[in-house]
């Protein structure tokens, strides 16, 4: 699958690959255009890039966030155990096109993004979906200029018995970015007021505006298959979108829980 994306610096080249443990490469990188992902997600570049470690205060500081976002992330990352494997303070690698001499001309900028797990990628536009709320893990890389902060899940009952926790990872700016997945990816659209019914293993991202709550499952043989409780995710007032993770091929499970 292969895609063109228009970006403020000019035209990128965007191809996955692969359907277990997939990659996503970028080609036709203009120069001065960055990317952030986390540590060991991307490799395999051409000579014409320039790597910097930072740190999440540094990372805000290139996006103009507010420090407070930064020490609420921090006191995030220290209150939980599980992590991805990032440590107590989260840090990032950021990647930029720099100009490339005539030798280097012929490997163009290419930059690979390898991701975590066995399952899907799911690219998204914050022009088209402006805020999106995202399961901690769940982002892959992004242009700089796309926005990476915390969402509070002020549901107690939803972050005691799910498996989404105390946080999601909030996802605004300017630019594209990819979030990875296990298993295939799937959305469902919602009109204002509509309702979908999930396990909490299979959710990914939705868009902001949709409320999270907690339901018991009250049929018994269905309880032993799948557990005491669904999350069910409502649109408000507008039109909103709930992306999934399927732990097996076209999970068509999830559709037949739309009311």
């Amino acid at each position: 699958m292969v895609k063109f994306i228009q970006t403020e610096l000019g035209r990128i080249k965007v191809e996955k690959q692969g359907t277990t443990m997939p990659i996503l490469k970028v080609s036709k990188v203009p120069e001065g255009l960055s990317f952030f992902s986390e540590p060991c997600v991307g490799g395999l570049n051409s000579p014409g890039w320039i790597w910097e470690t930072v740190g999440m205060e540094q990372m805000l500081g290139i996006q103009r966030q507010e420090v407070s976002i930064f020490q609420r992330i921090i006191q995030s990352y220290k209150d939980t155990s599980k992590t991805k494997q990032m440590g107590e303070v989260p840090s990032y690698t950021m990647y930029t096109a720099k100009a490339i001499t005539d030798e280097e001309k012929k490997y163009g900028n290419k930059i690979t993004f390898f991701s975590h797990f066995t399952g899907d990628l799911q690219m998204i536009e914050t022009e088209k979906y402006p805020v999106v709320y995202a399961k901690k893990g769940a982002f892959l890389c992004g242009i700089v200029g796309v926005r990476l902060s915390l969402h509070v899940i002020e549901n107690i009952e939803v972050v005691k018995n799910s498996a989404i926790g105390n946080f999601m990872q909030e996802i605004s700016g300017k630019g594209v970015y990819w979030l990875e997945a296990h298993g295939d990816i799937i959305h469902i659209d919602l009109y204002p007021n509509e309702s979908v019914d999930a396990r909490p293993g299979r959710f990914l991202a939705m868009t902001k505006g949709i409320k999270i709550e907690l339901i018991s499952v009250e049929d018994i043989k269905l309880k032993k298959q799948e557990g005491d409780f669904r999350l069910r995710f409502t649109a408000g007032t507008e039109e909103g979108r709930v992306w999934f993770q399927s732990m097996l091929p076209k999970d068509r499970e999830l559709s037949n829980h739309l009311e």
